[in-house]
């Protein structure tokens, strides 16, 4: 049941947002966990409500808690039910947060049915249940467990004279886009990007991911692709700069105000004099507008699963994002699970390559990795094989040090936000150097060039 706060003008509004942050965001942040998902909702669910079910959840009945006593309540929340519905044994209205709430009562104990259901078929682990209202939502790793959970909840709503609607059921392995809403795809993906180039029509960095991840499906690697992860990627880093900046200027003003407030007290002598000292509040990372900064890694780790070729503008993105994070638990518990879920993709290697530069700090203090591929190895500094050279002679590969290819000092200098190397400052560095090694060669070697 979902009640308004006192400042919050609308129960409408709260509600939607409830339903946002339990359904629509979850369920993208767990895509990051989980690579297949269940989704059903329950047909005229208030309609379908049974009134002995009452009876049945307020004894948990069929449960190891199960109770002999009668529940006085239950009976009469069927003489109400029984006189709104003039006379009805099913059903219960709908449209107030009472009868929400009455609902809930039934759908509850559903839940409690389904789990007990669950632990005799030793499904205890693996899995992850979300419902709001009649909505659910299974997500699981592995298929025919996935099905087998349907399978039970099925049978558990039917004791309970529910039924699934059939319309919306289904197994997908598209968790981003299918956790959000048909009706609000289309509006996303058909909303003007730019407004002449100078301003995002979209005010929700996240929203602006799922335009460009639906984008990238009709047009998949394309050059598209990367100008729209580098703009998004420029957006997020002027928003945190401005809030960054924003918060220094407020931190300041606090200690600027604190200091003439001290000085006030030591020159008066009264009650307040000795009062403790609270330390002034420090400019933290901003969060960004329009999301969890888990559910928005989910959709970039989506981007770069779709798009090999496009993956490291992705992961750009991604990395900014959850660096942002201020709680240093939670930043790296998501990098592990970004990491985790495209590590085990077919031909990884290039991603985990990218995958390394945002974690190898971590990595390398740790002296642990989680990346198989041979060349992140040897970044690692362990003695991997890059290539088969037993078909050259010993005199050519004795003195070989593969290790020489991996540049130590530039390895120092990363940090867990992914940065590239500008072609307007390669050229301005690399060019001017060949400029320089030309005009040093003889006239005659210029002549023959």
């Amino acid at each position: 049941m979902v009640l308004a706060e006192q400042n919050e003008r609308f129960h409408k509004s709260t509600t939607i947002l409830n339903w946002w942050n339990s359904m629509e965001q979850r369920s993208i942040e767990l895509s990051l966990e989980y690579r297949y998902m269940f989704v059903t909702d329950i047909t005229n669910c208030y309609g379908s409500v049974n009134p002995q079910a009452f009876d049945w959840a307020f004894t948990l009945k069929d449960t190891e808690h199960e109770r002999a006593c009668d529940a006085p309540i239950a009976k009469n929340i069927q003489k109400v039910l029984r006189a709104f519905q003039h006379g009805r044994n099913v059903g219960i209205p709908q449209g107030s947060a009472i009868f929400d709430f009455v609902a809930e009562i039934v759908l509850g104990y559903s839940d409690l049915l389904l789990h007990e259901a669950l632990r005799k078929e030793d499904i205890t682990s693996g899995y992850e249940i979300i419902r709001y209202r009649d909505d659910y939502r299974v997500f699981c790793n592995d298929k025919d467990k996935l099905e087998k959970i349907s399978y039970i909840l099925q049978h558990v709503l039917e004791n309970l004279n529910f039924r699934m609607n059939s319309k919306k059921t289904k197994i997908s392995e598209s968790i981003v886009t299918d956790s959000i809403k048909s009706d609000k795809l289309a509006y996303i993906y058909n909303t003007p990007i730019m407004n002449n180039k100078k301003e995002c029509d979209f005010d929700s960095f996240e929203k602006h991911l799922i335009y460009i991840l639906l984008f990238s499906r009709q047009y998949p690697d394309s050059g598209s692709v990367k100008t729209m992860l580098s703009d998004i990627d420029k957006r997020i880093m002027d928003s945190l700069n401005q809030k960054d900046k924003t918060a220094e200027t407020d931190n300041q003003k606090e200690e600027s105000a604190e200091t003439k407030e001290n000085e006030s007290v030591k020159t008066d002598n009264n009650i307040f004099t000795d009062r403790k000292e609270f330390p002034s509040r420090k400019a933290q990372s901003a969060s960004l507008p329009g999301g969890s900064a888990r559910a928005m890694a989910a959709v970039c780790t989506q981007i770069a699963m779709e798009n090999l070729g496009c993956c490291h503008y992705a992961l750009r993105v991604l990395s900014r994002i959850v660096n942002a994070v201020d709680d240093e638990k939670k930043k790296w518990d998501i990098f592990d699970k970004v990491c985790s879920k495209l590590s085990v993709q077919p031909n990884s290697d290039y991603i985990q390559l990218w995958l390394q530069y945002i974690t190898y700090q971590r990595d390398k203090k740790n002296a642990s990795s989680p990346y198989q591929v041979r060349l992140c190895k040897v970044v690692m500094g362990d003695d991997a094989e890059l290539w088969n050279c037993n078909w050259l002679k010993e005199d050519f590969t004795k003195d070989f040090q593969q290790a020489s290819i991996v540049n130590a000092e530039c390895l120092k200098k990363i940090t867990p936000v992914i940065t590239f190397r500008e072609t307007r400052a390669y050229i301005d560095e690399d060019y001017g150097d060949i400029l320089a090694i030309i005009e040093k060669l003889p006239q005659e070697v210029l002549d023959m060039l």
